[in-house]
Protein backbone atom coordinates (compact mmCIF):
# COMPACT_ATOMS: atom_id res chain seq x y z
CA UNK A 1 0.00 0.00 0.00
CA UNK A 2 1.35 3.43 -0.91
CA UNK A 3 1.19 5.89 1.95
CA UNK A 4 -0.39 9.28 1.19
CA UNK A 5 -0.39 12.39 3.41
CA UNK A 6 -3.89 11.60 4.54
CA UNK A 7 -5.94 9.63 7.01
CA UNK A 8 -7.37 6.64 5.18
CA UNK A 9 -10.66 4.87 5.85
CA UNK A 10 -10.68 1.30 4.54
CA UNK A 11 -14.25 0.02 4.62
CA UNK A 12 -14.50 -3.76 4.23
CA UNK A 13 -17.67 -4.53 2.28
CA UNK A 14 -17.01 -8.25 1.97
CA UNK A 15 -19.08 -11.04 3.47
CA UNK A 16 -16.26 -13.34 4.58
CA UNK A 17 -13.68 -13.23 7.32
CA UNK A 18 -12.55 -9.79 6.20
CA UNK A 19 -9.24 -8.18 5.55
CA UNK A 20 -6.59 -8.29 8.28
CA UNK A 21 -4.27 -5.30 8.71
CA UNK A 22 -1.01 -5.12 10.60
CA UNK A 23 0.89 -1.94 11.42
CA UNK A 24 3.33 -1.26 14.22
CA UNK A 25 2.71 -4.71 15.71
CA UNK A 26 -1.05 -4.14 15.98
CA UNK A 27 -3.60 -6.31 14.16
CA UNK A 28 -7.09 -5.23 13.10
CA UNK A 29 -9.75 -7.01 11.03
CA UNK A 30 -12.50 -5.53 8.87
CA UNK A 31 -12.95 -1.79 8.43
CA UNK A 32 -10.13 0.40 9.72
CA UNK A 33 -8.76 3.91 9.94
CA UNK A 34 -5.11 4.29 8.96
CA UNK A 35 -3.48 7.32 10.54
CA UNK A 36 -0.74 9.49 9.12
CA UNK A 37 2.65 7.77 8.94
CA UNK A 38 1.46 4.24 9.75
CA UNK A 39 4.89 2.74 9.08
CA UNK A 40 4.92 -0.72 7.56
CA UNK A 41 1.31 -1.56 6.77
CA UNK A 42 0.35 -4.98 5.51
CA UNK A 43 -3.08 -6.21 4.47
CA UNK A 44 -4.11 -9.82 3.87
CA UNK A 45 -7.41 -11.55 3.26
CA UNK A 46 -9.12 -14.62 1.92
CA UNK A 47 -11.48 -14.80 -1.01
CA UNK A 48 -12.75 -12.03 -3.19
CA UNK A 49 -13.96 -9.10 -1.22
CA UNK A 50 -14.82 -5.51 -1.84
CA UNK A 51 -12.98 -2.70 -0.15
CA UNK A 52 -13.73 1.01 -0.28
CA UNK A 53 -10.74 3.28 0.31
CA UNK A 54 -11.42 6.88 1.31
CA UNK A 55 -8.53 9.29 1.79
CA UNK A 56 -9.14 12.33 3.96
CA UNK A 57 -6.76 15.25 4.30
CA UNK A 58 -5.95 15.96 7.95
CA UNK A 59 -8.48 18.84 8.18
CA UNK A 60 -11.34 16.71 6.79
CA UNK A 61 -10.30 13.80 9.04
CA UNK A 62 -10.44 16.03 12.11
CA UNK A 63 -13.91 17.29 11.09
CA UNK A 64 -15.22 13.73 10.58
CA UNK A 65 -13.42 11.87 13.36
CA UNK A 66 -12.79 14.64 15.87
CA UNK A 67 -9.68 14.62 18.01
CA UNK A 68 -9.22 10.89 17.45
CA UNK A 69 -7.68 11.55 14.03
CA UNK A 70 -4.60 13.17 15.61
CA UNK A 71 -4.16 10.20 17.95
CA UNK A 72 -4.02 7.80 15.00
CA UNK A 73 -0.66 8.98 13.70
CA UNK A 74 1.62 6.00 13.20
CA UNK A 75 -1.03 3.32 13.62
CA UNK A 76 -4.17 1.58 12.40
CA UNK A 77 -7.40 1.27 14.41
CA UNK A 78 -10.79 -0.37 13.96
CA UNK A 79 -13.22 2.05 12.32
CA UNK A 80 -15.82 1.32 15.01
CA UNK A 81 -13.34 2.18 17.79
CA UNK A 82 -12.74 5.59 16.21
CA UNK A 83 -16.14 6.48 14.76
CA UNK A 84 -18.43 4.63 17.16
CA UNK A 85 -21.78 3.18 16.14
CA UNK A 86 -21.93 5.48 13.11
CA UNK A 87 -19.28 3.22 11.56
CA UNK A 88 -21.58 0.19 11.61
CA UNK A 89 -24.48 2.17 10.18
CA UNK A 90 -22.30 3.51 7.35
CA UNK A 91 -20.96 0.01 6.59
CA UNK A 92 -24.48 -1.41 6.46
CA UNK A 93 -25.64 1.29 4.06
CA UNK A 94 -22.62 0.75 1.82
CA UNK A 95 -23.07 -3.05 1.80
CA UNK A 96 -26.74 -2.84 0.83
CA UNK A 97 -26.07 -0.45 -2.05
CA UNK A 98 -26.57 -2.25 -5.35
CA UNK A 99 -23.78 -0.50 -7.29
CA UNK A 100 -20.60 1.49 -6.81
CA UNK A 101 -22.39 4.56 -8.17
CA UNK A 102 -24.99 4.20 -5.42
CA UNK A 103 -22.25 3.77 -2.81
CA UNK A 104 -20.57 6.98 -3.92
CA UNK A 105 -23.85 8.86 -3.80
Amino acid sequence: MIVYPSVTLLVDLGEGEGVVYEASGRHERGSVVVGLLPGDLQATGRGAGQLLQIRLDPVAAAALLGGASAELSGTVAALEDVWGRDAGQAEDRLRTATSWAERFT
